[in-house]
């Protein structure tokens, strides 16, 4: 099952059980997902953080620029990491500073999550109605270091892949992970949603 499929589970799941019960939704998920970063919770924290269409008690009410990770404190492993993937879709809808985003990841100990941060992140600069990769790039460019910047780098090809594919999506697949220190790595790190399980 690839991980879109799951993905649409997740959302599905925290349409079940209810936004309250996040923790239910992912204990499915452990069930048919195997990356456990992306796919089905990555369906749940996206429709937790930004339901489509907006919901009474939205997980927006939850931000709080001096505790942006507030809404993944309370996420048990293994999980966490797909929480801070997803984080930065709840960012946007309350800021347009990229800066404060960079910032936010910076402030995670945690290696992993830090990557995965800036993986989200870069993800976010990809806009799916208006497809800009000059603003991807631009962005993750802007990145404290090589290894953020690729996996900035990588997380925006993957949003790329993730839409409609036209010539501006394609050619940012095939140049984005160009800019990075390790075009390798990030073209792999930017398969996540192309793992079949």
């Amino acid at each position: 099952m690839y991980t879109g499929c799951q993905h649409g589970i997740g959302h599905g799941l925290v349409e079940y059980y209810g936004r309250n019960k996040i923790s239910e939704a992912l204990e499915q998920c452990k069930k048919i997902q195997k990356n456990l970063l992306v796919g089905c919770s990555s369906g749940v924290f996206m429709e937790y953080f930004v339901p489509n269409p907006p919901v009474e008690d939205d997980a927006r009410k939850l931000f709080n620029d001096n505790d942006p990770f507030l809404p993944c404190k309370t996420i048990k492993a293994p999980f966490v990491n797909s929480c801070i993937l997803e984080i930065p879709r709840l960012w946007r809808t309350t800021s347009k500073d990229f800066n404060k985003f960079r910032n936010n990841c910076l402030r995670l100990n945690h290696s992993d999550q830090q990557k995965s941060c800036f993986r989200g992140l870069g993800y976010i600069t990809m806009n799916s109605v208006k497809p800009d990769p000059n603003f991807s790039l631009s962005t993750c460019l802007k990145m404290p270091d090589e290894q953020t910047k690729l996996f900035c780098l990588a997380g925006a090809t993957w949003g790329y892949k993730t839409i409609d594919q036209t010539e501006i999506t394609v050619e940012a697949i095939k140049s984005l992970c160009k800019h990075s220190y390790d075009e390798k790595k990030c073209v792999e790190l930017s398969n996540l949603n192309l793992d079949r399980i």
